[in-house]
C-alpha cells in the first residue's frame, strides 16, 4: 500500500515465484463476502503472452514485445477489464470477466459479464459426488489489460495504454499498428499480452450471492452508511506496477514472449521456466530456474481464505485517516472520506 518505485525495484523480494528476480505489484481489488471479511484469493496466475503484434504477426511498426521501463505502471481499461470473448471457454456465445468453475479451472457452470455470477460450493459434491476440498468451487476472476503503450505520453500515467484503429482488439491481443483501422501508429509501442487469472475458494454451504467488489462501493455514499454503485462485480480492473529485474525481464521477452520456433510457431515457455528445475521444480538445476513457493494457503481450511475487513481497515486505513474508524464492512472499502484521493483495500 506505501510502495514507491523505488522500493518496488530496489528493496525486499515477492510473493511470487520470481522472489527478487520479479519484483512487480499485481493488484486487483478485493472481493468482500457478506460476513464482512475479505476473501483472500487461492491462486493469481499471471500471464504475459506473445501474441499477435506481441510475437508472429510483427511489423516494422510494432516489432514484437519490448522490456519494460523502470517505474512503468499499467490500469486494465477503467472501469473494466476487457472481456474474454467466450461463453465459457472459447465458445461464440457472449464476453466473460467470471467464471463458477473448480480448483482446475474447468467444469464452469456459471459465468458472468462484468457480474459476479451466484457460485455453489456445494456444486461439484451435489452433481459430481465430488468431495470438498479435493474439488472445490472457486470463483475465478478474469483481467485482461491492452499492452500497446502511446510513447508520446507519461510513462506514469495509465491512460497511455490504448489500442488504435476501428478494430481495438480484444481478449488475445491489441492492435498495436493501427492494421484493423487502416491507420499507422507509430507511436505505439507493444508489450507482453498481460493477463490476470484469480480464483477465490467457495466453501460448502456458501455461495456468491452476496459477494462483492471493494470498488463497487460508490466513494459519494461512505461518511452515509455504504452503498453498492451497480452491479456487483461491474467496476472490476486491476493494475500492475512494473519490478522486473531489467536483464531477466530482456531474457524472458527474447526467450519466450518474442521467440519463434524454426517453423515459424510461436515458443510460449510453458509455465515460465527457462531451464529444468528438476524434480517438481523445488531442485532447480543450474541456470535460471525457479524454486517454487509455498502456498498461503491451506487447503480445507477457510481461516486461509478469509480475512475480516475490519482488520485489513485498522492496518491501512486507519494509519492514513487517523479520525476515521471502522464502521462496517461497505464503509471500509474507502480510507477517506467521499473518494478524496480514496484508495481501495
Amino acid at each position: 500500500a506505501f510502495s514507491t518505485a523505488d522500493t518496488l525495484n530496489d528493496s525486499g523480494s515477492s510473493t511470487c515465484n520470481g522472489a527478487e528476480l520479479n519484483r512487480t505489484g499485481y493488484w486487483a481489488p478485493a472481493i468482500i463476502d457478506g460476513d464482512g471479511n475479505a476473501r483472500v484469493p487461492e491462486r493469481i496466475v499471471v500471464y504475459y503472452k506473445g501474441e499477435g503484434l506481441a510475437n508472429g504477426e510483427r511489423s516494422e511498426v510494432a516489432p514484437g514485445s519490448s522490456v519494460y521501463q523502470r517505474g512503468q505502471a499499467n490500469i486494465s481499461p477503467a472501469p473494466q477489464t476487457v472481456p474474454e470473448v467466450s461463453s465459457r471457454s472459447g465458445g461464440q456465445a457472449g464476453e466473460v470477466n467470471y467464471k463458477c468453475s473448480n480448483n482446475f479451472s474447468a467444469y464452469p457452470f456459471a459465468t458472468g459479464v462484468n457480474e459476479i455470477p451466484n457460485c455453489s460450493g456445494d456444486h461439484y459434491q451435489d452433481t459430481f459426488g465430488a468431495p470438498y476440498p479435493a474439488t472445490r468451487t472457486v470463483l475465478e476472476v478474469e483481467v485482461k489489460f491492452w499492452n500497446c503503450f502511446d510513447t508520446t505520453k507519461s510513462l506514469y500515467d495509465y491512460r497511455s495504454w490504448v489500442p488504435t484503429g476501428a478494430d481495438r482488439g480484444g481478449w488475445f491481443f491489441s492492435n498495436c499498428d493501427g492494421s484493423g483501422g487502416g491507420q499507422s501508429a507509430p507511436h505505439l509501442q507493444t508489450f507482453p499480452n498481460l493477463s490476470y487469472f484469480i480464483n477465490y475458494v467457495v466453501e460448502p454451504g456458501e455461495d456468491t450471492s452476496d459477494w462483492y467488489l471493494s470498488s463497487d462501493v460508490d466513494p459519494s455514499s461512505i461518511g452515509s452508511g455504504g452503498a453498492l454503485s451497480g452491479q456487483r462485480g461491474s467496476t472490476l480492473h486491476a493494475d500492475w506496477w512494473g519490478g522486473w529485474h531489467p536483464e531477466i525481464n530482456r531474457e524472458w521477452i527474447d526467450n519466450c514472449v518474442n521467440f519463434q520456433n524454426p517453423s515459424g510457431a510461436a515458443s510460449g515457455c510453458g509455465n515460465g521456466y527457462l531451464s529444468d528445475a528438476g524434480p517438481n521444480n523445488r531442485n532447480p538445476l543450474p541456470g535460471r530456474a525457479l524454486r517454487v513457493r509455498d502456498d498461503f494457503d491451506v487447503v480445507g481450511d477457510s481461516s486461509t481464505y478469509k480475512t475480516p475487513i475490519q482488520r485489513i481497515f485498522n492496518e491501512l486505513c486507519s494509519p492514513l485517516n487517523p479520525g476515521r474508524f471502522y464502521t462496517n464492512a461497505l464503509e471500509s472499502t474507502h480510507c477517506l472520506v467521499n473518494g478524496a484521493g480514496h484508495s481501495h483495500n
